[in-house]
């Protein structure tokens, strides 16, 4: 017998697989979905040596396990059917911390199958807007994420709720708050669906009390000659522009967008007469409307016919009469002015002439007056709608008046013989 025998050993175990940690996309609760590649690690280090083993508990593909030779490994698999499935980790034979884990395996992803339903593209300011996602048949993790952006880039509050009579619709709230085109970003699994970003622009809502109108062509013209204004929609929104024109025969209208808020319209009267132009901004009278045009036959100052001993000579003083035809020249306005030349002996200062009252005898005709205050040459100038009249200017003596007062008057009459 040897001394001290019977020895007393004490025998470790060879593993603990208490100290074996196993952590990765591939164990985690979701984000795994059937027939995409995951994966997870199996750490080793200070749980001694022993022989690792994975199992599931529903078909797999592309199972693998690779020693990285850093006391861990790395365990690949595919999922090929949707649903919970357990996954067995033992080392040594025995589960790790944690194991079996549950997964649960998603369909696989299919943005194709998101649909964004009632989006409108063009809608109104500070006017609330719905529309609808419908994921159904999409897959994945059904994570849904939708931001709307301002025209610079500003996200504006949004509301997504996903609907209790259908867990796979989601109706989704926001409010434009400006003009412009705005986006809305919406993503699935962080994948922008088919069609992200939507552009909307978001318009002022139709205000005609803002749309402006002016021109000449709203007030009168002549006949045959396009009378012409303006249209300012700038401030007022988006919405349709109407134009008619009343009057004692149809007029040609003529509207030219000019890409800035703002058109010029044209209409060609054929005849005399008021007319009544009418602007709606969405079926709405415009400020001002309808407008009152007095159109008038162009006239034409060659017709003026001018008489009269006023264009022949003239006294100071005594009141000067030209008579004047304006039957023949259309609508116009008359005016006769009287200027003293520079040869007027009277040394009147050259220009400073004596305006004439002209009269409308009301058929067509005026009596126009004037009274020369010195005497001399003068010129006439007698215009028409602004220009001159044929035969003018015109030169007419003004002769001194009568002074009474070196007159002696004598003879057997006035002496009483």
């Amino acid at each position: 017998e040897v001394p001290q025998s019977p020895f007393s050993v004490k025998v470790a175990p060879s593993h603990d697989a208490s100290k074996v940690k196993a952590e990765g996309p591939g164990l985690a609760r979701t984000g795994v979905e059937s027939g995409k590649p995951t994966h997870f690690t199996v750490i080793t280090k200070g749980a001694g040596k022993a022989a690792l083993d994975v199992s599931f508990s529903s078909d797999v593909n592309d199972f693998d396990v690779i020693d990285n030779y850093d006391y861990s490994h790395t365990v690949k698999y595919t999922p090929v059917h949707q649903g919970e499935t357990s996954v067995m980790v033992k080392f040594g034979g025995d589960p790790v911390p944690k194991s079996p884990f549950t997964v649960a395996v998603a369909a696989p992803l299919d943005l194709t199958k998101v649909t964004v339903d009632n989006l409108s593209g063009r809608v109104e300011v500070d006017q609330e807007q719905q529309f609808m996602v419908d994921t159904k048949g999409a897959g994945g993790q059904g994570h849904l994420e939708v931001a709307v952006l301002s025209p610079d880039q500003r996200a504006l509050p949004c509301k997504a709720e996903p609907q209790s009579t259908d867990a796979h619709v989601t109706l989704v709230r926001y409010t434009p708050t400006e003009e412009g085109v705005h986006t809305v970003h919406v993503s699935y699994d962080g994948h922008a669906v088919p069609g992200s970003p939507f552009p909307v622009e978001a318009q002022l809502p139709p205000d005609p009390s803002k749309v402006k109108a002016f021109g000449p062509g709203l007030s009168g013209g002549l006949v045959g000659d396009p009378a012409e204004f303006t249209i300012d929609t700038k401030g007022a929104g988006t919405g349709g522009l109407g134009l008619t024109v009343e009057g004692p025969t149809e007029a040609k209208i003529e509207c030219s967008d000019n890409g800035d808020g703002t058109c010029s319209v044209s209409y060609l009267p054929t005849e005399p007469g008021e007319y009544l132009v009418n602007i709606l901004f969405e079926e709405v009278h415009v400020p001002g409307s309808p407008f009152r045009a007095g159109i008038q036959m162009p006239f034409d100052p060659s017709k003026v016919e001018a008489s009269g001993s006023g264009l022949k000579r003239a006294k100071v003083g005594e009141t000067s009469v030209v008579n004047v035809d304006c039957s023949r020249a259309g609508p116009g306005q008359l005016t006769l002015e009287a200027v003293p030349d520079s040869t007027s002996p009277t040394g009147t200062t050259p220009g400073s002439g004596v305006r004439a009252e002209v009269v409308d005898n009301k058929d067509g005709t005026y009596t126009a007056t004037y009274v020369p205050l010195t005497s001399g040459m003068y010129t006439l100038l007698l215009k028409y709608g602004g220009k001159p009249v044929p035969g003018f200017p015109a030169k007419v003596m003004v002769d001194p008046a009568v002074d009474t007062s070196t007159v002696t008057v004598f003879g057997p009459g006035v002496d009483g013989q």
